[in-house]
């Protein structure tokens, strides 16, 4: 019956694009939209949010016929307008409650009814009903622990200790969080060859939102503790998103010696790093804050190093370039090119 809608309204109206929302739920229209594609020059626009389902299904993925792309919450390109003379306020209510599109513009009131309601739905509809799980009661005790565990390494046996399960399930309920576009891992940098490196990834949330409603901090004022992996979590999704948005091919990553030598970001192309950062939400850097951006520096001199932080106006220390928060976001995909990788410096190494 879709093809043949789908025929009708291509022959007949002359329809040059159909749109398909929550594709997973029905995975073998993929089968009639490939059909589709070979007998027509019609546009097919899929969306969905479980990429686990359609590969459990064993669904046709259209291989080579598809681009696949993310949509991500708003970036700061889109909602700058509104930072005003407000900007404190603003950044606290965008920590705490708001980058999703539907809830940007409601009442602080609105938006934790809205976020309380979204993570109920998404855990009734989007995985109980897709028996992605079969404990849910497990399940949301998970999301309690891994939103308290966002930005710290990520350990598999602790955090199934603290669930009541056992450690493969605990990965696979991380592996469920990436597929249905909740959460995603950092992995480790590993190509240092002066030292040894921690090998565990971190775990971050899409939205900060969504963390605070697991945790149950949607009302109260947020903790320095909870603000700092709170602004961590959104520069790296700022970055993430920009990156994907851009269609560069960049990995995300962070820097740490078994010694506990520690950098939140690094950038790299390939086994070549582009940036390095560390994030950090207040407005006082001391020395001993840009330790970690020196010790990785002793394994590449050249590497651009920043420190994102509450600052108002930019300045250099040592060669680090320490720069507010706003200014950062707004170089939107100013990476250095790999022919220019041996003379970084200056405003073009700026992500």
């Amino acid at each position: 019956m879709f093809r043949e809608e789908a025929l009708y309204q291509i022959e007949k109206n002359k329809i040059e694009t159909i749109f398909v929302d929550e594709i997973q739920k029905l995975p073998i229209l993929l089968d009639e939209i490939h059909q589709l594609l070979e007998e027509t020059e019609c546009r097919f626009l899929m969306t969905g949010s479980s990429a686990r389902k359609l590969k459990r299904g064993a669904a046709n993925l259209l291989g080579g016929r598809a681009i696949f792309k993310k949509l991500y919450p708003l970036i700061y390109p889109e909602i700058e307008k509104d930072l005003g003379a407000q900007s404190s306020q603003w950044l606290e209510e965008i920590l705490q409650y708001r980058t999703i599109a539907g809830i940007y513009q409601k009442s602080i009131q609105s938006r934790s009814q809205f976020l309380r309601s979204y993570v109920n739905t998404y855990l009734k509809e989007e995985i109980q009903l897709e028996e992605l799980v079969r404990g849910l009661p497990n399940f949301s005790r998970f999301l309690e622990v891994a939103a308290q565990s966002v930005s710290e390494t990520v350990n598999y046996t602790n955090v199934g200790r603290d669930c009541d399960q056992n450690i493969n399930t605990t990965k696979n309920y991380f592996e469920i969080l990436e597929d249905t576009l909740i959460g995603y891992r950092l992995p480790a940098w590993s190509e240092s060859a002066r030292k040894k490196m921690a090998t565990h990834p971190k775990f971050y949330f899409f939205d900060n939102g969504v963390t605070c409603a697991l945790m149950s901090r949607l009302n109260d004022p947020l903790d320095p503790s909870l603000r700092g992996k709170l602004f961590e979590q959104w520069i790296l999704n700022e970055v993430r998103a920009r990156l994907d948005y851009d269609d560069r091919d960049f990995s995300l990553n962070y820097w740490k010696t078994q010694a506990g030598h520690e950098v939140d970001l690094l950038v790299a192309q390939g086994k070549i790093p582009r940036f390095a950062a560390e994030i950090k939400s207040f407005s006082t850097v001391r020395d001993e804050h840009l330790n970690p951006l020196r010790e990785l520096r002793l394994d590449y001199p050249d590497l651009p190093l920043y420190v994102i932080c509450m600052i108002d106006q930019p300045r250099t220390v040592d060669g680090i370039t320490i720069l507010p928060w706003q200014e950062f976001l707004t170089f939107s995909g100013r990476i250095p090119h790999p022919k220019n990788i041996q003379a970084l410096g200056g405003d073009e190494c700026l992500p």
